[in-house]
């Protein structure tokens, strides 16, 4: 299992193939979009060669770069064909089918599973856009949230846009590589448990499925804690009483020597004890709970075949981190109906009133009441 913690990494498969290829530099030609598969199954020169391009880095466990797909819809609503959008996942092609199922994004779907084009344009972190022009040649990649519909035009038009990279010094979540034993406090191929600052401004864990091996970089502080007591934002009733803490971010090497995960998890909630003087404990309490329910007396409004371009069709099991995304901290889906059902939203909600409004339009309902959760409480240890 991936643990995804506000930014992502994305750790890609270093194939000798792969290694071979050099970085592709802004004004390059980016001849090295090599796929193993689009999703739709045409050729890849019926979506780049010859056009503009948006090409969007995601994976199935990067939260933040699935939510840019919301982003690339609008982009791609007011600009039409005249722009080719391109997302690329080096995941299994099973899990970015179950992408598309849950998310519909508008943008083509590439498979990149052996990693070629995730080295070539030197991703090492999620999410990640590059603009490429009408000749193939990198433009710019930034930030998608710096990309407006003025200045895809301009690079339509063949004019030279400038947009500042991406500045985020990425997370490197196999750091230890090259750590020695007088840091780690043992060999990293022993057991070990270090917990030290980073450089990154973006944070991502690496933990391999049951194993009792945690590497992570660039986490804050209460990510650190989720990860320790396998909690989300949500689970923490109070953050540490040190506020300094909260303005540096961590890197973290953990080995159990039985190789659990549960042992490594163990492990560093010691290690935050000690290192940062609190301990964490569960506690029953009340919390408002956003129940996502069916409205009496009326049927859910599914999908058609052909949803305008001013609604976007949504699984049901993605609406909770919609109405999320929206200020709504705890979100129960009781509506009864399959995760893979599709609905038909407004789109964009721009707000909460909007997003009820929209689920309200399709026989869908949000109610909100005080119910008994489960937290996390953050405690100070005296050294």
């Amino acid at each position: 299992m991936r643990v995804c913690l506000a930014a992502f990494v994305c750790v890609l498969s270093a194939t000798a193939a792969a290694q071979e290829l050099p970085h592709i530099a802004i004004g390059g030609h980016s001849a090295h979009l090599q796929t193993s598969a689009w999703l739709d199954g045409k050729p890849p020169a019926d979506t780049y060669q010859g056009r503009c391009t948006l090409v969007h880095f995601f994976a199935p466990w990067s939260e933040a770069s699935l939510r840019q797909f919301a982003q690339l819809a609008e982009l791609q609503a007011a600009l039409g064909d005249k722009m080719a959008f391109v997302s690329i996942a080096n995941a299994p092609r099973a899990e970015v089918e179950a992408i598309a199922a849950s998310h519909a994004p508008k943008s083509r779907l590439a498979i990149d599973d052996d990693g070629k084009t995730f080295f070539a344009y030197g991703v090492r972190r999620l999410p990640h856009v590059v603009l490429t022009d009408e000749k193939g040649r990198l433009v710019a990649q930034p930030r998608l949230e710096s990309i407006t519909v003025k200045v895809l035009e301009q690079l339509l038009e063949g004019q030279q846009i400038w947009l500042p990279s991406d500045p985020a010094e990425a997370a490197d979540v196999d750091w230890d590589a090259d750590a020695g034993a007088d840091l780690l406090g043992a060999d990293r191929t022993q057991a070990h448990c270090f917990v030290g600052p980073s450089p990154a401004t973006s944070g991502g864990v690496r933990m391999p499925p049951g194993s009792g091996r945690i590497v992570a970089d660039g986490l804050a502080f209460p990510n650190l804690v989720q990860l320790a007591w396998s909690a989300t934002a949500t689970d923490l009733l109070a953050t540490h009483p040190d506020s300094r803490n909260f303005a540096r971010r961590w890197r973290v090497s953990v080995r159990a020597a039985d190789d659990k995960p549960e042992t490594a998890r163990a492990m560093l909630r010691e290690r935050l004890e000690r290192q940062f003087a609190c301990r964490g404990q569960w506690i029953e309490t009340t919390a408002k709970v956003t129940a996502l329910r069916r409205q009496a007396g009326k049927d859910v409004v599914a999908a058609t075949a052909a949803a305008p371009r001013s609604t976007a069709k949504v699984a049901i099991a993605r609406l909770p981190d919609l109405l999320r995304t929206h200020g709504l901290a705890d979100v129960v889906d009781e509506t009864g109906l399959a995760g893979d059902t599709v609905v038909e939203l407004a789109w964009p909600p721009s707000d909460r009133k909007a997003m009820t409004a929209a689920l309200e339009a399709i026989g869908l309902c949000v109610v909100t009441e005080d119910r008994p959760v489960r937290r996390l409480q953050l405690t100070p240890v005296a050294r």
